[in-house]
């Protein structure tokens, strides 16, 4: 977000732009920690809102002709300086990062593969696909390990789970996923987490 603003303050719309897809990125694979501050994810990511967030910077900074976003892309800098700090400051449990993969995998395929959440940039498919990055990465560090002592068949159901997931968003667009497929196992990978 930072080279973003620097970006944008340079008038170089192409690197903003990229600057936009890379913070987009990081941010969606960090969604499973975003429940905890709801407030400053609303602010940040507040999609189907674009009038802040990245969504309000994303309305204008990919649609010619559009007035620079400056001042929306200088607040979203701020705000995420902020879940920084905050973030940073808060211990993380278990408990939590659980019940973040549960909720995102639910929102995955729920809202997300219908909705089409980034569809001024093109990144929509981008998102879930880091959506699903962050998922299996949270799982893979946090819980993987103990399972497979613990309860190998829910160690195996959830690697699978996430291996279907991950081939069904493959996708180069939106229109390429099955909505009600992805709905469908993102639901029974949350139940099995």
């Amino acid at each position: 977000s930072d080279k973003m603003l620097a970006a944008l303050q340079a008038n170089d719309i192409q690197t903003a732009r990229q600057a936009w897809i890379d913070a987009r990125a990081g941010y969606e694979r960090s969604e499973i920690f975003t429940i905890k501050f709801p407030s400053l994810d609303a602010a940040i990511d507040s999609w189907p809102n674009s009038e802040t967030g990245f969504h309000g910077i994303e309305a204008k900074l990919f649609t010619p002709g559009a007035p620079l976003p400056l001042a929306e892309t200088q607040t979203l800098v701020d705000k995420v300086h902020t879940f920084q700090r905050v973030f940073n400051g808060e211990p993380l449990y278990a408990h939590g990062v659980i019940v973040g993969i549960g909720g995102l995998a639910f929102e995955m395929g729920e809202s997300k593969a219908k909705g089409g959440e980034s569809a001024v940039s093109g990144t929509s498919p981008n998102d879930i696909q880091h959506n699903l990055e962050g998922i299996e990465l949270a799982w893979n560090t946090v819980f993987a390990p103990t399972m497979e002592q613990k309860n190998k068949g829910v160690a195996d159901r959830v690697k699978k789970e996430i291996a279907e997931s991950r081939q069904m968003v493959s996708v180069a667009s939106l229109e390429q996923i099955d909505s009600p497929a992805l709905e469908a196992k993102a639901e029974m990978l949350a139940g099995s987490v």
